[in-house]
Order: C-alpha cells, then structure tokens, then sequence
C-alpha cells in the first residue's frame, strides 16, 4: 500500500517511467486502504468492527467488548451542504489531543462509557452501543457526509451524542484558542467503525509496516505481521507491504519501490499489485515491465479524489 498517488507526486515522477507501464484503475467506491487491499488478495472484506481491529493493531492487545473509533472533525457549513474536515495529527497538536479527550471523558464519559485517546487515535468504549459511520474521517475529508452517516433506530444514540458533544464542543476553551489562532475547531467527533474484534485463522501473506488497522487484523487472523525490513531486498515470493504512514519517509518508500523494481525484473516477483490510500490501483506484471514502447511515464498523475 502507498499513500494517496496526488500527495507524492515526486516520488512518481521518479518512479513513474516503470510503473506506467501496468494497468491502472480507479475503484468508484472509496473504501479503507484495508479493504481495498483484502478485496485485491481475494479475501472477504471487515464490515463492523474496524476501530477495534485499530486499537488491537496499536496495543497488541485483543479489545474487550464494543468500541468505536472518535475522531475530532471539523463540519464546515456551506449554502445547501456540509464537508467533514479531519483533524489528524497534522493538524491537532498532541496537547490539544490529550485537552480533548479529558474534555470528552469529564464532560460527557462516565464508569460506563470512555472515551480514551490512544497514540495518535481516538475512542469511545462501553455501553450502550450505537450505529456508527462505516468510513473514517481521514478517508471522507473534505467531502459531503453523504449516505455514510448511520440513519434509523439504531441511529438515534449516534445523533443525540453527537449533537450533544457539538453543543460542548463549542464552549469549549481549547476551541477558543484555535479560532484565535486561525485554525478550524473541533466542532464535532465523527463515529465509525463500531463493533467488537472478532478473530478467526485466515492464511494471509505476511504484513510488512506499522499500520495499526492492518496489523490489528493481521492479529486477528493469526497472520505474520513485522515493521519494515531494514533491507528491502530481504521480501518473500508472497507479501503485503505498507510503505505509507507518517514512520515511512518519502526516501524510504523510493528505496522500496527501486527494489521492488530489481526483483520484479529478475523474475523473483512475477507480478506486484500498488494500492494507493486515494482509491488507486495499479497492477504490473514481470512482462509488462519489458514493454519498453510503453517507457514514457505518465504526463500527470490522476488528481485525488
């Protein structure tokens, strides 16, 4: 997996002379990196409980009953629509993390339900559960909630909590701070990925990298699962290789790709499938790679959508 194809553009100008040379697609429905990446291996894809696969990836522990992830958004309010901003780590400082999650718990958490921060990720665990949305914020940013907001009687806690959070939210001192500084506010927490970890044996390729929701489904399934090899040439015949993520520098995922490259042309890897965090995917073959008429890398790089 690599990150969003518009958000490396260097990185593909250097490599886009081989890799054009493959079948490049782009799936309609954006779904998370995990999915899309089960669906290429052929395996069935998680519908529930996402944000505990995400926690156990984190922890190394197996999650105890419900949770579902929380993360800090900004609803920015148009004419005739609304666009969910996510507030990742890029743009919420780790103190104001830390200040808004012993907001949430003070305010709104009690012995029953908690909300915790873990690492760079946020939560709420306990009863009673509730719908949630089935796309994190990161993959919906900056787009219209649409169809992805949870709708009937199973809805009606989500609604209620999340108006009422919005309503804290905006008295919020944290939140005065950032309006004075010019930054957008948390004026609402996005629910997703609600449900228990569920665990079973699945006899997947080896997982190479640190992404908490890969590795926390890699666990559940009993799969191997290590960081990145410090040698990139030291790969099995058969692997998932996560060269994404704020520890995998941009120098570090070319490296990667150069040798991806050398072992596909050598014939140790017959064929490499790149699946890009923006719904991209890209399928080259060892004799696709000798098909030097094609040599010319692409002129621009699909935007990302």
């Amino acid at each position: 997996m690599l990150p969003a194809a518009a958000s490396v553009p260097d990185l593909l100008a250097e490599n886009g002379r081989w890799m054009s040379r493959g079948q490049l697609r782009h799936r309609e429905t954006r779904t998370e990196a995990l999915a899309t990446v089960l669906d290429e291996l052929g395996y069935g894809i998680p519908h529930a409980g996402l944000a505990a696969l995400r926690c156990w990836g984190q922890t190394g522990q197996r999650p105890d009953g419900w949770l579902c992830a929380a993360d800090p958004v900004y609803i920015e309010a148009r004419l005739d629509h609304v666009l969910v901003h996510s507030l990742d780590g890029n743009v919420l400082a780790d103190d104001e993390r830390r200040q808004l999650f012993e907001f949430l718990q003070r305010q709104a958490g009690d012995s029953q339900r908690q909300f915790r921060q873990i690492g760079g990720h946020g939560y709420l665990f306990g009863e009673p559960r509730f719908a949630t949305a089935g796309r994190s914020a990161a993959l919906l940013n900056r787009a219209e909630p649409g169809d992805d907001l949870p709708d009937g009687a199973d809805a009606r806690e989500h609604d209620r909590l999340t108006g009422e959070l919005q309503l804290l939210l905006h008295d919020a001192e944290f939140n005065r701070h950032r309006e004075e500084q010019g930054l957008p506010p948390v004026n609402s927490i996005w629910f997703w990925g609600g449900g228990a970890a569920s665990q079973c044996d699945q006899a997947l390729p080896p997982l190479f990298g640190s992404d908490a929701l890969f590795r926390g489904y890699w666990q559940s399934v009993g799969a191997k699962h290590t960081p990145l090899p410090e040698q990139p040439d030291i790969l099995p015949r058969g692997f998932v290789l996560i060269l994404a993520g704020s520890e995998c520098a941009e120098s570090t995922t070319d490296r990667f790709l150069r040798a991806l490259k050398r072992q596909l042309a050598l014939g140790w890897i017959q064929h490499l499938t790149f699946v890009f965090a923006d719904g991209w995917v890209l399928r080259l073959g060892r004799s696709q790679l000798y098909a030097f008429w094609r040599g010319r890398s692409w002129p621009n790089w699909p935007a990302s959508t």
